[in-house]
């Protein structure tokens, strides 16, 4: 019990020489073992982000998928706290990136979104997370970063592949339908700025566009002057 304390505190305070020393002697076989809320050493070093405590926890065998309270995986927690660097030794360790929390079954990748952590974002879809996993209330990640508007985050979404004619309670709408909302938000001359970009599909609108197009879907885009000095709104 003493040495679980003991390598937990190591690994919470970040101190890389007395978390090897203890692994390195006797606490190697407790190098998975949880207080009292699930929390593992390995899950406290993610949750503060000291990386070198996180690379010699899993090189000496921690659990890269063991969750703590409320089904917290590793990789959530990295993503919920922006860690990068702690998640590209997960990845590489082949942790499972699309494990959701037991609580609002958000997976790793929603967090990031919900978050606006791009990096994050970015590492998991690379790696393979799956990018239409939804939450129990049937929200995914591209409407996380949409409700965000983050069209940067949400834009790499879909480039992953996700779902753009999916309709994303609670308002029912589709991620064009969100990104649009959130486009009519801005003053008249960067709505023109994006306009311009949807015709030239250079940006989050303009690919959606696009890919609607192809996919032979209805696309109806309605430019309407609803104010006499502002052309470009978008209904």
């Amino acid at each position: 019990m003493v040495l679980s304390q003991q390598l937990r505190a190591a690994a919470r305070h970040g101190s890389i020489d007395e978390l090897t020393a203890i692994l390195e002697g006797e606490g190697l076989m407790h190098v998975n073992d949880a207080d009292d809320d699930g929390t593992t050493p390995l899950l406290m070093a993610c949750c503060y982000g000291h990386t070198p405590c996180v690379d010699a926890l899993l090189n000496f065998g921690a659990d890269a998928n063991l969750a703590g309270k409320h089904g917290i995986t590793p990789t959530f927690f990295t993503c919920q706290e922006n860690k990068p660097d702690c998640l590209k030794l997960l990845i590489a360790k082949k942790a499972d990136l699309n494990i959701p929390n037991s609580q609002d079954g958000g997976s790793p990748l929603y967090i990031a979104c919900s978050k606006n952590n791009a990096e994050c974002v970015h590492l998991l879809l690379e790696a393979g997370a799956d990018v239409n996993l939804s939450r129990k209330d049937g929200s995914t990640s591209v409407q996380a970063a949409l409700k965000k508007k983050n069209l940067g985050i949400a834009k790499l979404c879909i480039q992953y592949g996700a779902e753009i004619d999916r309709k994303l309670p609670p308002a029912n709408k589709t991620p064009f339908q969100l990104a649009m909302e959130i486009v009519n938000e801005k003053d008249a001359e960067t709505r023109k700025e994006y306009m311009i970009g949807m015709y030239e599909g250079n940006d989050l609108c303009g690919m959606l566009c696009e890919m609607l197009k192809a996919d032979n879907s209805k696309l109806k885009i309605r430019i309407a002057a609803r104010e006499a000095d502002d052309p470009w709104r978008i209904d």
